[in-house]
């Protein structure tokens, strides 16, 4: 990945940027109901906002702020797969956003998360090869971690 280059930007023009954005606009879809595979899979789509105001780009789409949650973790890559070893943490009281003013809503467990993004999900068989690349994975980290799809109800995204 060239950190240079040129990335859209939603609030405004393309920009050039050799810094991380500040925020990251992610679309996670429901996953698919009825899903054969021994693996979940969902649309996602992750649009990094390198400039303006957030809220007010989230506002316009008429999208309405409901909580705040940090993930505070790593992120490591295995071959295609990414895996983000993380806790869900919330901001101080204070409203402080560093890593110091952040609490972990369950300090004593972490979650691990692997997945992998295939070009084309219409196309059967790079959806077969990413499901066989995850369940290599699984197999791999056998007696170490237990890699399990979650219930498709614990990814929905929308407010209840």
């Amino acid at each position: 990945e060239n950190p240079s280059a040129a990335l859209p930007n939603p609030l405004g023009s393309t920009t050039k940027s050799s810094t991380p954005p500040k925020h990251t606009f992610q679309f996670r879809d429901m996953p698919e109901a009825g899903n054969r595979r021994p693996v979940t899979s969902r649309l996602v789509a992750d649009i990094p906002l390198t400039g303006g105001d957030a809220a007010a780009f989230m506002s316009s789409m008429e999208y309405t702020h409901v909580s705040t949650y940090h993930l505070q973790g790593h992120r490591l890559t295995h071959n295609n797969i990414s895996l983000l070893l993380f806790q869900p943490a919330l901001p101080a009281a204070s409203g402080s956003e560093s890593a110091s003013g952040l609490t972990p809503i369950d300090p004593t467990r972490f979650i691990l998360e692997a997945s992998l993004k295939v070009a084309d999900g219409t196309k059967p068989d790079q959806m077969a090869r990413g499901a066989k690349e995850l369940m290599a994975l699984k197999e791999m980290l056998r007696g170490s971690v237990e890699l399990e799809c979650v219930e498709r109800g614990a990814l929905d995204t929308r407010v209840r």
